[in-house]
């Protein structure tokens, strides 16, 4: 098995062809097929597949999915954090351009997307990065849309996490 499992059924696989691999070295005593690197294999493989963070459900990455279109010339605005007064410009970028891949957020299991887009005038794509949070939003419209245009539309998709509401105790 050269490839790395991405499902719970690949390291079920992946498991169940160490262990035959480790009882036919036991058997054999071959210490060329490096028992202990199988057994540290199996141990790392089933950590992972019964590690819950990494199974649990991520559904704005699988609706943005779905609902994107790649190839096409889209508008998208990322809200990474609540702005403070004066910082609005800063708190977001607003891109417009050919989307190339969403995918899913580099070196997390946390719940958001990855959007790789060829700005209109480049040639390269850029990384755009979504993480659901309290104080981010999403927002992507079909089309080469400003800033007030895009105010002005309904988006084709949009995500926003509201914080919990507070009860307000009476005095």
């Amino acid at each position: 098995m050269t490839k790395n499992p991405q499902t719970r059924d690949e390291y079920k696989a992946a498991i169940l062809h160490k262990i035959y691999r480790l009882v036919q070295a036991i058997e054999l005593d071959d210490q060329a097929e490096y028992p202990v690197g199988i057994a540290q294999g199996i141990h790392y493989d089933t950590r992972e597949f019964f590690n819950a963070e990494r199974w649990k459900p991520r559904p704005v990455n699988a609706s943005a999915r779905a609902r994107i279109p790649t190839g096409e010339v889209l508008t998208l605005r990322v809200q990474n954090w609540t702005p403070e007064p004066g910082d609005e410009q800063r708190c977001y970028s607003f891109v417009t351009g050919r989307l190339v891949e969403v995918g899913d957020v580099p070196y997390s299991r946390d719940d958001g997307a990855r959007f790789q887009v060829i700005p209109t005038g480049k040639r390269n794509p850029r990384e755009y990065t979504y993480r659901v949070g309290y104080g981010r939003s999403l927002k992507v419209w079909k089309g080469r849309l400003t800033e007030a245009q895009a105010a002005a539309c309904v988006p084709l998709y949009e995500h926003e996490q509201a914080p919990p509401q507070q009860e307000k105790k009476a005095s």
